[in-house]
């Protein structure tokens, strides 16, 4: 039975990984399993049985979630590529207040806004330059990624995915490699699934331990570092407005996502002591 539980919870948790905004991390805090799941990952070889067993069955229901969903999801994006972009910032946007909230808790000083600055201006900087032009959600493009950005994006992700507030899905939208990775799983395409793949597991094998220090450590940093993160993404993803039906729409979609977003995060009121 608890094994056919955390195949449930898996699915959550693979449903919430491909919709940017809404964290994989906030979900696993709020089925009561984060801790559990640091320390699987990180002790995996201490109680490799009882840790193996866990993450198999959590597994499981992730790619069932992933590969199931990816497939609607895929058709929206390239149907309604304005809709969704107002989507996902909505998401995005229904985030804030759970990390301004962590973040208050924590008390931080004037100093501690540095690292705000510094990753908002990073991903400012970003988009200035047009670095994420070429691939960017909103072009809807389904061309070619190269095998190191593949890894490095499924590095950075699976990095994410362990962070309470952080979608995973977010920094794929937020490198431009979004809609590849979910036409690559609609379509099984291999190709870019393994390379991707292969980034995924680096990025929770060498993240965990490193993150799970840094939370402990210098989590008031690191939680800043995360918000202005996403606030700079919004910035990132808007792909325009105008005055139509098309804009009307988008903009009722953008409160649909953020009420959603916010409704999800709602449920977590301890989130920051995790």
């Amino acid at each position: 039975m608890e094994y056919v539980k955390n195949i449930f919870m898996g699915i959550v948790l693979g449903i919430s990984n491909i919709i940017p905004g809404v964290s994989a991390g906030t979900m696993a805090v709020v089925m009561g399993i984060y801790d559990r799941l640091i320390k699987s990952i990180s002790s995996l070889f201490s109680e490799f049985i009882k840790n193996f067993r866990f993450l198999f069955s959590i597994g499981i229901g992730v790619i069932i979630g992933i590969v199931f969903f990816s497939k609607l999801i895929s058709y929206f994006l390239a149907t309604y590529p304005w809709q969704m972009n107002y989507l996902f910032m909505g998401l995005i946007a229904g985030t804030f207040g759970l990390l301004f909230k962590t973040l208050k808790s924590y008390k931080p000083n004037k100093v501690h806004y540095i690292f705000f600055v510094i990753t908002f201006f990073l991903i400012f900087g970003m988009e200035y330059l047009d670095f994420l032009e070429s691939n960017n959600l909103y072009h809807s493009s389904t061309g070619d990624v190269d095998t190191v950005i593949l890894i490095l994006s499924g590095f950075f992700a699976a990095s994410a995915m362990i962070l309470p507030g952080v979608s995973g899905s977010f920094i794929l939208v937020l490198l431009g490699v979004y809609n590849n990775i979910i036409t690559a799983v609609s379509q099984f395409n291999l190709s870019v699934l393994i390379p991707f793949g292969v980034g995924v597991l680096l990025g929770f094998i060498c993240m965990v331990k490193i993150i799970e220090y840094l939370l402990r450590r210098f989590r008031v940093q690191t939680y800043m570092g995360i918000v202005g993160l996403v606030t700079g993404s919004l910035i990132a993803i808007f792909p325009g407005f105008e005055f139509s039906i098309l804009g009307l729409s988008c903009i009722l979609i953008f409160i649909v996502g953020f009420l959603i977003s916010f409704y999800i995060c709602s449920f977590n009121k301890n989130e920051g002591t995790n």
